[in-house]
């Protein structure tokens, strides 16, 4: 949730600042957005797949 809020921040600072005039600010502001899609997209898939493998191991262990 919290890295969720994160990225959200990360957008509107962006936007309040319009457009950065230092290229290399620029691509640290891009990787940035970049890391944290990759790191929410990563923590949504890792629940999904623990909760899976829960079930079915649950299942099977019944």
């Amino acid at each position: 949730e919290g890295q969720k809020e994160r990225f959200i921040e990360s957008l509107l600072e962006i936007q309040d600042q319009g457009y950065l005039e230092n290229t290399s600010e620029k691509l640290a502001f891009i990787w940035d957005i970049v890391f944290s899609t990759m790191v929410v997209v990563t923590s949504s898939a890792v629940t999904v797949i623990e909760d899976f493998s829960k079930d079915t191991l649950g299942r099977d262990k019944i």
